[in-house]
């Protein structure tokens, strides 16, 4: 990812990776707001699974949503991989791209 160059950055380069810089760091904290949001929810699960007032019925339908999450949670982790690696690409034009162009680029590699 790094480059060599002789040449100081043109003022377009800077503002080009200071773009790629916010772009990515906007993803990140994106992200990391969704999985403490989906964190709080398990927390709150299984408090509800350890108490003594949720019957067995409940329990195995919490257990069954916990799942369920858990398998979506590895699928976004997997897409904000991807997301970030495709958006720390040297030729990556973060202020042409919306959010949705970005999550189809990075579900389609994650398919090959």
């Amino acid at each position: 990812m790094t480059e060599k160059t002789s040449e100081p950055l043109t003022p377009e380069q800077l503002a080009s990776r200071v773009a790629a810089l916010e772009h990515v760091t906007d993803i990140a904290t994106r992200n990391a707001v969704r999985h403490r949001e989906q964190i709080a929810r398990i927390g709150a699960m299984t408090r509800a699974i350890a108490s003594n007032r949720t019957s067995v019925e409940d329990r195995v339908a919490l257990i069954a949503a916990l799942e369920q999450i858990a398998d979506t949670l590895m699928l976004e982790a997997e897409l904000d991989v991807e997301q970030l690696r495709y958006a720390s690409e040297p030729h990556a034009c973060f202020h042409e791209l919306d959010e949705d162009e970005l999550m189809r680029e990075a579900a389609q590699s994650t398919q090959h």
